[in-house]
């Protein structure tokens, strides 16, 4: 089932903190509503069919996974460019 799931994501270091904590955001909210149709279906089937069980929760683990990576990036670019102005005010 691995094979499936890209968990590559390029972030282009071009993109602006803002940008990046807009697309944790999103990945995020994906995140949060497969989430709530895997506790929609689990309830609703009574059994789990472990397969797909486990392909879905590979998938939750890969967008989260790629969310908290976009707001890593984007603090560490916020903290790079606000010491960066620190330092230029201070010359």
């Amino acid at each position: 089932m691995n094979a499936l799931i890209d968990r590559h994501f390029h972030i282009d270091p071009d993109t602006s903190a803002h940008d990046l904590l807009n697309a944790a955001n999103e990945w995020l909210q994906y995140t949060q509503r497969l989430n709530r149709l895997l506790i929609d279906l689990v309830r609703e089937a009574g059994g789990v069919e472990g397969k797909r069980m486990t392909y879905a929760l590979e998938t939750v683990d890969a967008l989260m996974s790629i969310g908290m990576r976009c707001a890593a990036e984007a603090h560490g670019r916020m903290v790079w460019e606000q010491s960066r102005s620190v330092a230029d005010f201070s010359s």
